[in-house]
């Protein structure tokens, strides 16, 4: 699993997030036909860590979500739980 859909995962059980959004918490792109409103998650950076013995399993990223709604309210109501979440 990539560490956004974890972070996915993570935002998508909170209570709060599934109030406002249901199961609006995409990866990578939002469908077309989407209600809104909904986040988007995408990794900005990924970077894998090694060492001499070979890959150790950590990683770097840097990950954006952004929230979009039908007015700028409703989409900073949605950033608020989602900030909240994690």
């Amino acid at each position: 699993m990539s560490i956004a859909a974890t972070i996915r995962t993570i935002i998508a059980d909170s209570p709060d997030v599934i109030a406002i959004a249901g199961d609006r918490i995409c990866v990578d792109f939002i469908p077309e036909d989407s209600i809104m409103p909904a986040a988007l998650l995408y990794i900005i950076h990924e970077e894998s860590f090694d060492c001499l013995s070979g890959f150790v399993g950590l990683e770097n990223a840097k990950i954006r979500i952004e929230c979009y709604g039908q007015t700028r309210a409703e989409a900073d109501g949605l950033h608020k739980v989602i900030r909240s979440s994690l």
